[in-house]
């Protein structure tokens, strides 16, 4: 008999935890919170208040992620809200949300019991730049947990993509001064680190899932796409999820979320990273994803 610590993925012959599952996993810093701020909006898709569960990795690859900590961390953005403007119904649900999120064991059922407020959508959604570094066993494991999935992985310049994600990683752990005071060297040490480069290696990213995956299960798309023809973009998704196109504000489709402060890349830095960011380029065109030829190091 199965005991009340059972994982579900370790019962024989267990059904799929959902039906639909649709995986945004970055990369990072590619314009993966726009759109969950646009997609959010279409009646097919159910998100959680939470953007980013991060289950799969957690699961597979990192344990600490969504410990005890990490899920306290996150849940305190969603304590706040304004009594003369709220509304109860929604209120209590985000509450009912964050009660299931901070239980535990997390495992399968924790998961899906995050989308039991999942009325008629078609769709359950999570947002994760971390899961696009599940392994290839990894990838297999979260293919099993749904009767069918979707993945969507955006790509950005590399050059930008990289830049920003330093500038955000060190912002975010309060260690801002490092902008000013480290040499070019030392920031082009950093992006190339563990800590940074792998959220910006496309390639294997995409061999790890292209290894797993079923043909017509993954998408890439481009950020460039997003700003230059951002409907345009929402609709390939929408195609690709199989929904109906829906009606979003202009306003929403056109306003920037999430930017990370400008600074200009210090002289001397590009070089230092060009090695790498031509190799990766080089390996997607290998890979037939056709990059525009300014993400190449001249």
């Amino acid at each position: 008999m199965p005991t009340d610590t059972t994982k579900i993925d370790d019962l024989p012959g267990s059904a799929p935890l959902f039906e639909n599952l649709f995986l945004s996993v970055g990369a990072m810093k590619a314009g993966t919170t726009w759109l969950y701020s646009v997609l959010r909006h279409h009646p097919g898709i159910f998100f959680t208040p939470e953007k980013e569960i991060h289950y799969f990795y957690a699961r597979y690859e990192n344990p600490k992620v969504l410990n005890d900590r990490w899920r306290l961390n996150a849940a305190k953005l969603h304590t706040g809200f304004e009594p003369a403007t709220a509304d109860v119904a929604t209120v209590a649900r985000n509450f009912r949300w964050l009660a299931s999120y901070l239980s535990g064991p997390v495992d399968d059922l924790w998961f899906r019991t995050l989308f039991q407020d999942r009325r008629r959508e078609t769709w359950v959604a999570d947002f994760s730049n971390l899961n696009a570094l599940l392994s290839e066993a990894g990838w297999r494991r979260a293919l099993g947990a749904a009767g069918r999935l979707k993945v969507l992985y955006t790509l950005r310049n590399p050059i930008n993509q990289v830049w920003s994600h330093v500038r955000f990683h060190l912002i975010m752990t309060g260690n801002r001064q490092k902008l000013e005071t480290w040499s070019a060297g030392e920031l082009a040490a950093f992006a190339l680190s563990k800590a940074i480069w792998p959220h910006t290696d496309y390639a294997a990213a995409i061999r790890r899932m292209r290894a797993a995956l079923p043909a017509g299960t993954l998408q890439t798309g481009f950020h460039h796409s997003m700003k230059d023809a951002p409907l345009d973009f929402i609709r390939r998704i929408e195609a690709f999820l199989g929904l109906p196109p829906h009606d979003y504000p202009p306003a929403l489709l056109e306003r920037q979320v999430n930017v990370t402060p400008e600074l200009p890349m210090p002289p001397g830095m590009v070089a230092a990273i060009a090695p790498a960011i031509n190799r990766l380029v080089s390996e997607l065109e290998d890979l037939g994803i056709g990059v525009p030829e300014s993400w190449s190091v001249r």
